[in-house]
């Protein structure tokens, strides 16, 4: 896979390189392998934890876990880092509905629908 290999290649030089971290991690996420995933996405997130897509990335990986309570914090903080988000709203709403918070669920799809009210994403 030609994206890991540069990925790799760029933790050779810089081992705490973050986007390379979080790149790794999702291509891991992608494979199926969620452990090794969580390690790359918590590596990157260490050394910049202002990256709002690594929040919502490492959301993802909890998600598909099963650990909805840690999803729904990373959904959070990567509002909290992108308030203006369509996307970063729709995903909380997802984090919120999987865990059975449908008040708050519709109230972050209405804000997405806010932000960007011609999307039929969150339909």
């Amino acid at each position: 896979m030609q994206a890991e290999q540069f990925y790799r290649q760029v933790l050779a030089h810089d081992p705490v390189d973050a986007q390379a971290l979080h790149y790794l991690g999702v291509l891991a996420h992608q494979a199926g392998k969620n452990a090794m995933a969580l390690d790359y996405m918590h590596r990157a997130l260490e050394r910049d934890p202002r990256q709002p897509i690594f929040h919502a990335n490492l959301g993802a990986v909890y998600s598909a876990l099963g650990c909805l309570d840690e999803a729904l914090a990373c959904q959070e903080a990567c509002v909290r880092l992108e308030p203006h988000s369509f996307l970063a709203h729709c995903r909380l709403g997802h984090a919120l509905g999987a865990r059975g918070d449908l008040a708050r669920a519709v109230a972050s799809y209405r804000e997405a629908l806010r932000l960007q009210p011609d999307s039929a994403q969150t339909s």
